[in-house]
């Protein structure tokens, strides 16, 4: 079993893993969060960057990724995903 995690690319047999490019990330047996293995370790400048998206801020980007086309229905693209967007533009907060 390995340490540390990997990320790996996962074959696209599915409409919702080809629309998320199906890229998952497999955990080993340490169990330090990313980025303190990141900064623990010697990995390559850039290879792990990390998000945080302020609550308040979560609004606006939404609105920002709805505009750009990216919808609950583009990433998840089965009925699940149509009942979010839905939902969403019909402003239940979801």
């Amino acid at each position: 079993m390995y340490a540390e995690p990997v990320a790996i690319t996962g074959g696209a047999n599915t409409q919702r893993m080809l629309a998320q490019r199906g890229v998952f990330t497999m955990f080993g047996s340490d169990i330090r969060a990313m980025d303190d293995l990141y900064t623990a370790n010697d990995y390559p400048e850039g290879c792990l960057t990390k998000l945080v998206v302020p609550p308040d801020c979560i609004a606006s980007v939404l609105g920002t990724l709805h505009a750009m086309g990216y919808t609950d229905s583009v990433a998840y693209p089965d009925l699940h995903g149509l009942a979010l967007e839905l939902k969403r533009l019909n402003g239940f907060n979801l």
